[in-house]
C-alpha cells in the first residue's frame, strides 16, 4: 500500500508551486500541475473537480481562477452544484487524473513508481467517496483512479512499444 507524505498527512497550506524535488505529494489533488481539460486550464485537481461541478459558467470561472487549491475547494462547497453531479463526478475525476498525469511526464513517473501497490488516498477535507477512512467509512475512488491512470499509462507505453 502506498503511504507517505501527502497521505497520512495533509499540509494545511499547500504549495502554489511544485517542489524542487517530486515526491509522493505529487499524487494529491491540490498539488500544482497545470493543465488543459475541455478547452479550459486547471491549475489543480480541486480547482477542476470544482469549478465542473458548479451549475453556474460564472462560478465555474471564479473556482477555476482561485489563488490556491484551498480557495477552489471552499468555493466549490459554497455554490449550486449541476443536478447531475452525484452521477457524472467519478467519471469527471478519472478524466481530471488522466490529464494531470500525461500532460505532465514527471508526475507520471512518480505515479508510476509505485509499481502495482494499492493507493490509500487520504485527506482531512475531503469526502468519504474520495478517501480511505479505513473498512467501513472511505470508498478511496482517487486511490483508485489513481491506480486506474497508472494502469493506462503503462498500457500506452506497452501498446506502443510494442506496435
Amino acid at each position: 500500500m502506498v503511504t507517505g507524505w501527502g497521505f497520512g498527512w495533509v499540509p494545511v497550506n499547500p504549495p502554489n508551486e511544485p517542489p524542487e524535488r517530486l515526491d509522493r505529494f505529487v499524487l494529491r489533488n491540490e498539488f500544482p500541475a497545470p493543465f488543459l481539460y475541455q478547452g479550459q486550464r486547471y491549475p489543480t485537481v480541486l480547482h477542476g473537480y470544482w469549478a465542473l461541478a458548479a451549475a453556474d459558467h460564472s462560478d465555474h470561472d471564479h473556482i477555476r481562477d482561485a489563488a490556491t487549491a484551498r480557495e477552489a475547494h471552499e468555493a466549490g462547497g459554497h455554490v449550486p452544484l449541476r443536478p447531475e453531479w452525484t452521477l457524472i463526478r467519478t467519471a469527471i475525476m478519472a478524466a481530471l487524473l488522466r490529464a494531470k498525469f500525461t500532460q505532465h511526464p514527471e508526475l507520471a513517473r512518480a505515479l508510476l513508481s509505485t509499481g502495482d501497490a494499492t493507493i490509500s488516498y487520504t485527506g482531512i477535507s475531503e469526502s468519504p467517496h474520495w478517501t480511505d477512512r479505513g473498512p467501513r467509512e472511505g470508498r478511496n475512488w482517487v486511490g483508485r483512479l489513481l491506480e486506474l491512470t497508472r494502469a493506462e499509462l503503462i498500457a500506452d507505453r506497452v501498446v506502443n512499444e510494442g506496435g
